[in-house]
């Protein structure tokens, strides 16, 4: 099959839902294969995970009441598994993990999907979009190796979905499920989604006021379904907030006026190539050696046009919605001293997103130039 008859395949509505998801699940699934990779975190995550199902509370050490995890929904779901399992498979809970993840990342393309043929006016753009995220090698990485990046993932992408295609009440319902899914999923989700949230605001393609009405009832009910935990988790541990990231901040901890430097200074910054713009599109660990330079450079200039795209005048809403939530996204990871492997995905998820957008308004001008000369033409 060429890439031509794959990408009308792809673009068949008969077929695509299907071919993506099959695609977005086996590819995560046979790198688990290959690999086996677990990584640290998991079995940190998992322990606690562990105790919990056999009785002895989420605490990585019975009787200490300590929160050692950052993600709730990353460890209350091996808890699960590990609790049907019975508790004594450990490595069986760690594949039922992975199998879960992948098919979230096949319902991930699938929802791809059906916003591209939203937001795109050129197939080939939502093709791009899907081609990317089905083999970027950190998002395939950490949602195999026990992290909580496909969750992330699924729930950024149902959250665009809600905003793009849906309307009426199942936006409303749709859109809270997602917001409360992306806390549920990471503490910090917040920042990831305030790009799109604040966009919808600034460049709304229907009424600002039913923007507004829309985002504070789903914000409002999204807090009453994440609550719950943040009630639970102060009593329980004395304190919302994970030693993870308490932990994490020991040792490297940022006064506000550092933050806001880095803030202020981050355009500036991004020019200069400094930042964490060369982690975007490239491999884990670039910076220990074995990957040639040039992969730095492109990593910043795709970087640099995905965060900015926002800024172009004639840049489309969609297109601008989704430069700024890059744009937010990396100035996020830029004010951390050391983002971490499974951080980095949720940047290159948005600056793909626009990307995607300014292909898609590169292809409308060449095309309408070409009809343009030939209309010259044949005067």
């Amino acid at each position: 099959m060429t890439l031509s008859s794959l990408q009308k395949t792809a673009n068949d509505p008969r077929y695509a839902p299907g071919l993506v998801f099959a695609v977005f699940f086996v590819i995560p699934l046979s790198f688990a294969l290959y690999t086996n990779h677990a990584w640290e975190d998991w079995y940190i995550t998992f322990r606690a995970s562990k105790n919990l199902a056999l009785g002895n509370g989420l605490v990585f050490q019975p009787g200490e009441r300590l929160h050692t995890f950052t993600s709730p929904l990353g460890t209350l779901i091996p808890a699960l598994l590990a609790w049907i399992t019975g508790g004594q498979a450990d490595d069986l809970v760690l594949w039922l993990f992975r199998l879960f993840n992948c098919m979230l990342l096949g319902s991930t393309g699938v929802l791809t999907w059906h916003i591209g043929r939203s937001i795109h006016r050129h197939h080939f753009a939502t093709f791009i979009l899907l081609l990317y995220l089905a083999i970027d090698p950190k998002l395939i990485d950490n949602s195999i190796n026990g992290m909580e990046t496909a969750m992330m993932a699924f729930f950024l992408t149902l959250t665009i979905y809600a905003l793009v295609v849906k309307q009426g009440t199942a936006q409303l319902i749709t859109l809270t499920m997602a917001l409360a899914g992306v806390m549920w999923t990471r503490p910090d989700g917040f920042v990831y989604v305030s790009g799109l949230l604040l966009g919808v605001l600034i460049w709304p393609n229907r009424h600002r006021a039913d923007w507004f009405r829309l985002l504070v009832k789903a914000g409002m009910l999204a807090v009453l379904l994440y609550l719950p935990w943040l009630i639970w988790a102060t009593w329980y541990y004395g304190t919302p907030i994970p030693n993870t990231v308490l932990a994490k901040s020991m040792g490297s901890a940022r006064s506000a006026i550092d933050v806001l430097q880095s803030v202020l200074l981050f355009p500036v910054n991004t020019f200069r190539g400094q930042g964490k713009m060369h982690l975007i599109f490239t491999p884990t660990y670039l910076e220990f050696g074995g990957w040639p330079f040039f992969l730095y450079t492109i990593s910043k200039i795709l970087t640099t046009l995905a965060i900015f795209y926002w800024l172009v005048p004639k840049a489309t809403g969609w297109g601008k919605i989704l430069s700024l939530s890059a744009f937010i996204s990396v100035l996020y990871l830029s004010t951390i001293n050391y983002p971490y492997p499974w951080y980095i995905p949720m940047g290159t998820f948005f600056c793909i997103y626009a990307l995607s957008m300014l292909l898609d308004q590169l292809l409308t001008w060449v095309r309408a130039n070409a009809l343009l000369n030939t209309s010259v033409r044949s005067l």
